[in-house]
């Protein structure tokens, strides 16, 4: 009988079954049905659409973002513009007061010189950034431009009317930089006349 085992020719060993044998006994995979993949597949359609439009909708952000951006980075630069010039007007000003002292002396020597060209720079840098000075002297007051500090009465000019720049006020493009610090006219004459219309 052993003999018999050896000759077999079916390729199996005798001591293990093959292993499709005991396969016939287990329970085949039931097929799916058809409306289970047609629930799948709605859910992940929804899926798909769900991130399809938060993609949108973060792409859409970012697109204003990158406007917005573009839009203020002017303002932001006119602001910086802005906030180093009004640091800077102090100096401008002790410049022009130095100029001043030196222009009533009568010699003019190396250092007077080098103040008159540093200042006509700085002018010069200002008026590149659109930073220019108000008019004042001569102007009738407006608030919106001028500091009132002093009044002067007065027969020969109107009220209101500027009679001396105390500090020069600056503006850049539209934006007020520091308002020009003034004296101001008080026509007494005018002032007379008012009252006695009103007796």
């Amino acid at each position: 009988m052993d003999s018999e085992a050896e000759n077999r020719d079916d390729g199996f060993p005798f001591d293990r079954e093959p292993e499709n044998a005991g396969a016939k006994d287990s329970p085949e995979p039931m097929p799916r049905d058809e409306s289970e993949d047609a629930v799948e597949l709605r859910k992940r359609t929804e899926e798909r659409d769900v991130y399809r439009s938060e993609l949108l909708r973060a792409r859409a952000d970012f697109d204003n973002l990158q406007k917005r951006v573009r839009k203020d980075r002017a303002g932001w630069e006119d602001q910086a513009v802005r906030r180093f010039v009004r640091d800077l007007l102090p100096v401008l000003d002790n410049f022009e007061r130095a100029l001043a002292s030196t222009l009533e002396g009568s010699r003019q020597g190396p250092l007077e010189e080098g103040i008159r060209l540093t200042y006509q720079m700085m002018r010069q840098l200002l008026g590149d950034h659109s930073v220019s000075e108000i008019p004042a002297q001569g102007e009738m007051f407006n608030p919106e431009l001028h500091e009132a500090v002093a009044e002067e009465p007065v027969e020969d000019r109107p009220t209101g009317e500027i009679l001396e720049v105390l500090q020069k006020g600056y503006r850049h493009g539209d934006s007020l930089l520091r308002p020009s610090r003034v004296k101001v006219a008080r026509n007494v004459k005018e002032e007379e006349t008012t009252r006695h219309a009103d007796v």
